[in-house]
């Protein structure tokens, strides 16, 4: 198992950007770095990135709300504080991320549960992932599926068909899935945000919302489906001023799919 403290401070983690305002003493200096940049090239795209955090919080507030048995996040990053975990506490949980230190890390903070299973896994590797979540659920099968910050990070539009048919394989009907996504508008600041995360050895793929909505079949929208990222918050109760209102579609978007 990695060991959180052995981590290479000139590697930037999956969760460098994302954390720095809340998990700063577990980030590295090359994650600082990182979100200096994103910080100063597009502020919005930062507080885009707080927004996915917020929507694990909102995510476990809504699975609650519906009453689902169990949940999975496939992109976990490190869920530190009001995560799913919060709002199903005696529910299974599953956390998954590809980065062994953020796995480690996540041990590390949230200590020995029961309820909370993790697997490190490129989240293309889906079916060794759904084996260990076959084994933490039980019978359960009408869960949620956390899936925020993930889908620009892989290029094919094939492998995400491939994860969105086995998680709907996996789930029962009235399951959810909660989802975020980032159009690329093209411009100055996000062009930058995107050469910064190629010098760290990440590449980004953008998509837009009907491009999502389509790759999430037969998973199908629900209470509306993907909607700017504020409006998506509004909806559910959880006011979150993000940004000007010019720039909410650059912010991204967010929504609920549902298992039928």
């Amino acid at each position: 198992m990695a060991d959180p403290q052995d981590r290479g401070a000139t590697i930037p983690g999956t969760f460098s950007a994302v954390n720095y305002g809340d998990a700063s003493r577990i980030a590295t200096p090359a994650d600082h770095e990182r979100a200096r940049m994103i910080m100063e090239h597009r502020k919005f795209a930062y507080k885009g990135m707080l927004a996915i955090r917020a929507a694990s919080a909102l995510a476990g507030q809504i699975y609650a709300e519906h009453g689902l048995e169990a949940a999975m996040d496939l992109a976990s990053s490190v869920p530190e504080e009001d995560y799913l975990h919060d709002y199903l506490p005696n529910a299974p949980i599953l956390y998954n991320d590809i980065d062994p230190f953020v796995i480690a890390w996540s041990r590390q903070l949230l200590g020995d549960r029961p309820n909370i299973a993790y697997t490190n896994e490129d989240v293309r590797n889906i079916q060794q992932i759904l084996a260990v979540a076959a084994q933490h659920f039980g019978a359960a099968r009408r869960i949620g599926v956390h899936a925020t910050g993930l889908w620009y990070f892989i290029e094919s539009d094939e492998e995400i068909q491939a994860i969105t048919q086995a998680t709907f394989d996996f789930a029962a009907p009235g399951s959810l899935k909660t989802v975020t996504g980032w159009d690329d508008p093209g411009d100055q600041g996000t062009t930058a945000i995107k050469k910064g995360y190629q010098q760290s050895g990440q590449t980004l793929y953008p998509r837009s919302a009907a491009q999502i909505t389509e790759l999430m079949r037969p998973w199908q929208p629900y209470q509306g489906g993907l909607m700017p990222t504020e409006q998506f918050f509004r909806q559910h109760g959880r006011y979150r001023q993000l940004d000007t209102e010019e720039n909410q579609n650059k912010i991204g978007f967010a929504g609920l799919f549902i298992r039928p």
